[in-house]
């Protein structure tokens, strides 16, 4: 069973996921959960920049259109100092994919994936949930065939939708619940 989840935090970004992937009736263990950190090199500046960035993301649904998103996503980050840019280029860069992939599948047959990523860069941050190629902000975000019961007790820890209140290390002890 797939269980990602996301909380926005007042002091970060807590993202979780299990690590059972299904391929067909086989199940196997995976990382489902990419973390990068910065600096980046700025050509620009000449110099290394954005010390404080950091990008988390996870994915549910096809592993494959999963994984190639992840692969992007650091990539669209590079160079960027503000928050804004940041989410703007995450999310350009997953509809982007989403166009040039869709060109190549029939139509009705690309595969699916949801995703959960926080962007942390400047003391600020966002979290965010898409389906495909929306993506739209949240402050709690839960994606899988186990988002029912994530949202479930997220919503008994005080996570679901109002986690913006929360501390970094309750919203850990809620994910770590979650997914046990």
């Amino acid at each position: 069973m797939t269980v990602i989840a996301g909380f926005r935090c007042q002091d970060g970004v807590v993202v979780c996921a299990d690590t059972q992937e299904t391929l067909g009736s086989s199940k196997r263990n995976v990382p489902k959960l990419e973390f990068t950190k910065g600096p980046t090199w700025s050509a620009e500046q000449n110099e290394m920049i954005n010390h404080d960035l950091a990008l988390a993301l996870c994915g549910a649904g096809n592993g494959h259109c999963v994984d190639k998103i992840a692969s992007r996503a650091w990539d669209a980050l590079r160079g960027i100092a503000h928050i804004e840019e940041a989410s703007d280029a995450v999310e350009s860069m997953i509809k982007e994919t989403y166009r040039e992939f869709g060109q190549i599948f029939q139509p009705e047959s690309f595969p699916e994936a949801e995703l959960i990523y926080g962007i942390t860069i400047g003391g600020q941050r966002r979290l965010f949930q898409a389906w495909g190629p929306l993506v739209l902000v949240k402050s709690y975000a839960s994606s899988g065939i186990g988002h029912f019961l994530a949202d479930f007790l997220a919503a008994r820890l005080g996570g679901n939708g109002a986690s913006g209140w929360l501390k970094k290390r309750q919203c850990v002890a809620g994910g770590d619940y979650i997914l046990f």
